[in-house]
């Protein structure tokens, strides 16, 4: 789902002390592109200039990367990769800053969920319905969350499995938390979210849902009555059922 420019938002919203950095997570396609323009503009926080949008692990959005190679960056690195995934955390240690900035994760769920364990800090969650984002990669034709998949079944299967498993990672993280449907519907839910994550930090009203969104919206909304959506969600049940056999 393509996300629309915050309207009329100023440099900043706040002249105060900069309040303490916050991580976005999220699985792909879960319009965690605009959830993050709305928090800079409402906390006066800044991303990194190198990373495009504050995704410092997506290698696919860092400035040095020839658009040629786009796509090509890891992604999905399964927790048991002990070497990449020291790496990845040593990477954020180094780059992590606790004040005054906003990051944002959708490629790597296990490095990020065990980072975050091991250095908390404000943590948001943009939750969207794993049928929803399989049916949007499909469409874009990306199938990455498949690294975590496990190898069993067809394509769609292992991208549904390393979706559910990348999930209950993100489960695990105690973050506060928005789902995507509430956030389409009602400006006030990531107003309402934050506040919560900082309760001493004065907050603008946040408005995004001009027509064009909410005509956006509502052809998203609209492919859950598809026959192609209503099979993959079918298919992300059983996934789920087979993810959580492994635990039990």
């Amino acid at each position: 789902m393509s996300t629309p420019s915050v309207p009329g938002a100023p440099a900043g919203a706040n002249a105060q002390a900069e309040p303490r950095s916050l991580f976005l997570v999220a699985l792909p396609r879960s319009l965690s592109t605009l959830v993050h323009d709305l928090c800079a503009y409402a906390l006066d926080l800044r991303s990194p200039s190198w990373a495009r949008g504050g995704e410092i692990l997506n290698g696919d959005q860092l400035v040095l990367q020839p658009e040629s190679t786009e796509g090509t960056s890891r992604k999905f690195n399964l927790a048991d990769e002990r070497i990449i995934q020291q790496r990845i955390r040593a990477f954020l240690s180094d780059v992590v800053q606790p004040h005054g900035r906003l990051y944002r994760d959708v490629v790597q769920p296990f490095a990020v969920t065990r980072w975050l364990k091991e250095n908390p800090m404000p943590t948001l969650w943009v939750r969207r319905p794993l049928a929803d984002i399989a049916f949007s990669l499909s469409r874009q034709q990306l199938s990455f969350p498949a690294r975590a998949g496990g190898g069993e079944g067809d394509e769609l299967d292992q991208v549904l499995r390393g979706l559910v498993r990348a999930r209950k990672a993100l489960g695990t993280l105690g973050a506060e938390e928005i789902e995507f449907d509430h956030l389409v519907r009602d400006e006030e839910e990531l107003r309402t979210a934050l506040g919560r994550l900082y309760p001493d930090h004065q907050l603008p009203p946040l408005r995004y849902r001009n027509a064009d969104f909410r005509r956006l919206t509502e052809v998203v909304l609209g492919h859950r009555v598809s026959r192609e959506w209503l099979e993959i969600q079918e298919r992300a049940l059983r996934a789920e059922d087979a993810v959580a056999a492994e635990g039990s």
